[in-house]
């Protein structure tokens, strides 16, 4: 590894030999030889260009369709016009012929316009769309030649892009465009471009120098080195390469002749010795957080990474893996945003008046502008943006509580993008990439940090990740979230958990409808988005006799029959509500339902009733035997109280934990303990950073009497995490069904067993059911419906269920036992077809072509050996450059694999041929040069 821990490219016209030889390892793993000479290209037609793209195209550009689809831009900068037939774009280094063009003839100085749409239209007279789409977040977009050598890129990847902004050439160097030109020369419209840095931001070990740049003429740049904010007043001017030499936040403005300026660009440089090496008092930095209007005493501030840490020789070594082993965020502002003294509105630190929620208290709601930068270590990607900053939180913000703060992050118009667009959750379950509000929560409860002995011992940092997640996987929308580390100034922070909020925008975002249209409500009779009037005539009506079936039928928008109505108002996604109440049961949540909880409903619509999300469990999964099944405090179990009166909801209840409980249900013990693992492993090594910055603060700092110590990942955090993996997930799903069982929320009839419960079917499958009842029988359907309906009678649909059954392809198999008197729970199975035989990634990669051309020329046949992804029908043909089809070589259906076709040309002059490759509606066409 060289000096730059993350090697990554200048945001100018890259130097691609890295990314070359990837693809020619890709290329050598599928044998590819392609036959042409280069007399087959017109000179200089490797200097095509991708000359602007636009990765979030919301209000540009329509498409034919009229969908505002992502574009790029094709520039030819040379002497002479390009067929474009056999070249290729693709988002993929090692599938550089992913998407072909047709041919069209590309004239010199002309411009080409493809709309990246994943529409996949490759006609030479009409709007040509690639197969893919291009990411907000950035990602890799190479242009190849027809012999399949790169002829252009942005480098790894292009960076992360902003809504309606272009982003390509001018004068030989990459920028943004706020006024984007589609098909025509680039140009800046009047505005002053941000300035290039010579070095990413990152991670690196030894020092360097920045050299700043501009694609404009006459240009000058400020810059600071301390958070600030530059101008033209306030900023260094810059006149040579600025030496970085420790962990430094270096923020830039680009200053015309006219003094007009740029948007302020940051780039954050973090050495990891500085950071390991973090002293307790940097230069400038207040001793105190806490004022007295707030604590018992002024508290002192704590800055260190301790040594006790750092320098053990169980850790020592670990340090820069730890600081790399998640993404960093780093928010760089003006210090006295967040440190300053001065009891003033416009002035004050908002880490020293932290405002108590609820009381009005100084600072509660004071947000300060600040820069924020987003870093991945692992993939290299990353993004700047300028936004607000607040703290965020209850009693978390009480300095005598905790010191270490929650954020939240505002995304607004005053400050830059008044949305972040960036895929920060995209290995998660089905994620937005665009953002108004997120939030960094530090950890309160079962912290380090927290102002309890007892607390601080069992803190594994997981619990409300947990979750979430849980909510997401019994198939319910919650807040996406991921661990990072938190730099302020390039201070180390600590490990923070980065959450959406759940806010209109989220709801827009998940469940359509505008932002406006939503009302969002949370606990202590708070409005989080809209108003609670529908939210307090809902919690009035499951007041009123929900044991008549109508009227819990009514409740739900429904016909008393159960089904749909759209004269009466869904008051509660009764599904989503039982998910949530069997969640937080589940976990035997402490600190709720008085607090800690959410709902939300579109106003506009009767269609949806409010929804409840998961939100703040940290005070959870510490009693094994907890039980608060039958918790009667705050609205959302008073709520489901009311609902149990009325045997459909019971029933349903009951197939809900029928789901989640068992089969490898969200909420079974070996679906709990792999999502636990899998955040404990996400911050195995984090761990140890959180340690040395906030694992000494109760001893050292805030001693809370006998007992405090040195809080360790070895010593705590791993104990507790295997606490939980070995005592709390394997036996706490026994332990809360017998709970709810107990209160009459699942019958004495068992639920059939079935043979399998999900997966693919790609032939007949034989597929039983078992009653492990003593009587009763099983009724099923397979159509998607219950086999009982609302009237606790056997459905119109349903079947006796009186032996094997041979099912295919995607479906849904349902069934309940039912005795004289009673049903069980409901046994569910859903299965995926073969996609009906379509390619998932239609990608046909030709192998070989052994062909009778050069350097072969004496060959009588050419050797045509493609690679087929899974079965299907295939035409292999032989065509003329004016597209006439010379021969079809073969037509019929073939094996995933490597397959070989034979041509012997007849009767044909030396010259320029294609054979096109069709597979189940996608083409792949090469040239072929035939010397004979």
């Amino acid at each position: 590894m060289n000096n730059n821990l993350i090697k990554r490219p200048k945001l100018n016209r890259m130097n691609s030999k890295g990314l070359i030889s990837a693809s020619l390892k890709a290329a050598m793993a599928f044998a590819v030889l392609l036959c042409t000479t280069e007399l087959l290209f017109a000179e200089g037609s490797h200097h095509l260009v991708i000359s602007e793209i636009m990765a979030i195209n919301e209000n540009t550009l329509q498409d034919s369709d009229g969908d505002y689809s992502d574009w790029i831009e094709i520039y030819n900068p040379g002497q002479q016009a390009v067929d474009l037939l056999g070249w290729s774009l693709s988002d993929d280094p090692d599938k550089p012929a992913k998407w072909y063009f047709p041919s069209v003839k590309l004239n010199a100085g002309a411009y080409l316009l493809v709309f990246a749409s994943n529409k996949d239209r490759i006609a030479a007279s009409s709007e040509l769309h690639t197969n893919f789409k291009l990411s907000g977040s950035g990602e890799y977009l190479g242009l190849y030649a027809s012999d399949r050598s790169l002829a252009f890129n942005y480098g790894e990847f292009f960076p992360a892009q902003n809504k309606d902004v272009s982003y390509g050439l001018l004068n030989d160097i990459n920028v943004y465009f706020e006024v984007p030109t589609p098909g025509q020369a680039n140009s800046t419209a009047g505005e002053v471009l941000a300035p290039n840095f010579s070095f990413e931001r990152g991670f690196y070990h030894e020092p360097f120098e920045v050299a700043l740049s501009s694609a404009q003429d006459n240009i000058r740049f400020y810059y600071t080195t301390n958070g600030t904010a530059p101008t033209i007043k306030e900023g260094t001017l810059y006149t040579t390469p600025i030496a970085i030499t420790t962990t430094t936040p270096l923020s830039v403005i680009a200053v015309n002749s006219k003094d007009s300026t740029s948007k302020v660009v940051t780039h954050s440089y973090l050495f990891t010795e500085d950071i390991r090496n973090q002293s307790n008092q940097p230069e400038g930095y207040p001793e105190v957080w806490s004022t007295s209007m707030y604590s018992k005493s002024r508290l002192p501030a704590d800055y260190e990474m301790d040594p006790a840490i750092t320098k053990d020789e169980a850790y020592k070594d670990l340090m820069e893996a730890t600081l790399m082993a998640i993404p960093s965020i780093c928010i760089i502002t003006n210090k006295d945003h967040i440190f300053s003294l001065v009891s003033n509105d416009d002035t004050g630190g908002i880490y020293i008046y932290t405002g108590k929620s609820g009381d009005g208290s100084m600072g509660l709601n004071w947000e300060r502008p600040t820069s924020i930068e987003f870093i991945d270590p692992q993939t290299g990607k990353n993004f700047q943006t300028n936004c607000g900053v607040k703290l965020h939180g209850g009693n978390s913000r009480v300095p005598d509580n905790s010191q270490k703060h929650s954020f939240r992050l505002i995304f607004r118009n005053e400050y830059g993008a008044s949305k972040l667009h960036f895929d920060i959750f995209d290995d998660q379950r089905n994620p937005s990439n665009e953002f108004n509000t997120l939030v960094l929560r530090a950890g309160y409860n079962y912290s380090w940090t927290k102002n309890s002995k007892a607390q601080n011992v069992k803190a594994d940092f997981i619990r409300d990740p947990f979750t979430k997640n849980s909510q997401l996987d019994m198939g319910q929308p919650s807040a996406h979230n991921r661990f990072v580390h938190l730099y302020i100034n390039n201070l180390y922070w600590g490990v923070y958990n980065l959450s959406e909020k759940i806010t209109d925008d989220f709801m827009s975002n998940y469940m359509n409808g505008n932002e406006d249209e939503w009302d969002v409500v949370n606990d202590h009779s708070g409005t989080v988005d809209g108003t609670r009037n529908i939210w307090n005539t809902m919690v009035s009506k499951s007041a009123s006799n929900m044991a008549s079936n109508e009227a819990y039928q009514k409740f739900q928008g429904n016909n008393p029959d159960g089904s749909p109505n759209v004269s009466y108002i869904n008051y509660l996604d009764v599904k989503n509500f039982i998910d949530y109440m069997l969640l937080n049961f589940y976990i035997g949540n402490k600190d709720w339902d008085g607090n800690n909880w959410l709902a939300a409903r579109n106003k506009v619509t009767t269609k949806h009733g409010f929804r409840m999300f998961v939100w703040d469990a940290e005070t959870s999964m510490i009693n094994l035997n907890e039980n608060i099944v039958s918790m009667d405090d705050g609205e959302p179990t008073k709520i489901f109280n009311r609902l149990k009166e009325n045997e459909n909801f019971r029933l349903l209840v009951a197939d809900r934990i029928h789901k989640h409980f068992f089969n490898g249900g969200a909420l079974s013990p070996e679906a709990t303990a792999e999502r636990y693992r899998a955040l404990a492993n996400e911050i195995d090594l984090a761990i140890i950073g959180e340690s040395a910055r906030w694992g000494d603060y109760r001893r050292d700092v805030d001693n809370i009497g006998d007992g405090a110590q040195l809080y360790t990942r070895n010593d705590h955090w791993l104990p507790e995490v295997e606490n939980q993996l070995a005592n709390y997930l394997p036996k706490r799903t026994d332990i809360v069904f017998k709970q709810l069982k107990a209160i009459g929320l699942y019958p004495s009839v068992n639920a059939p067993l079935f043979s399998q419960y999900s997966g693919k079917i790609t032939e007949d499958l034989d597929f039983s059911m078992e009653n492990p009842n003593t009587t009763g029988d099983i009724y099923y359907t397979s159509d998607d419906s219950d086999p009982r309906n609302t009237n606790d009678e056997i459905s119109a649909t349903a079947q006796l269920y009186t032996g094997n059954l041979t099912i295919s392809g995607k479906i849904s198999i349902k069934a309940r036992v039912k005795t004289s008197t009673k049903w069980s729970a409901l046994s569910e199975a859903s299965f995926k077809g073969d996609d009906n035989g379509q390619v998932s990634s239609p990608y046909v990669e030709l192998a070989q072509i052994s062909a009778n051309c050069s350097p072969n020329p004496v060959n009588t046949h050419t050797t045509i050996s493609y690679y087929l992804p899974q079965k299907g029908a295939t035409n292999v043909a032989i065509y003329s450059v004016d597209g006439q089809l010379l021969e079809m070589l073969y037509s019929g259906e073939q094996s995933e694999g490597t397959h070989h076709v034979q041509w012997t040309p007849k009767g044909l002059t030396n010259g320029v041929y294609f054979t096109r490759i069709e597979f189940k509606g996608y083409q792949k066409t090469e040239k072929l040069l035939l010397m004979q």
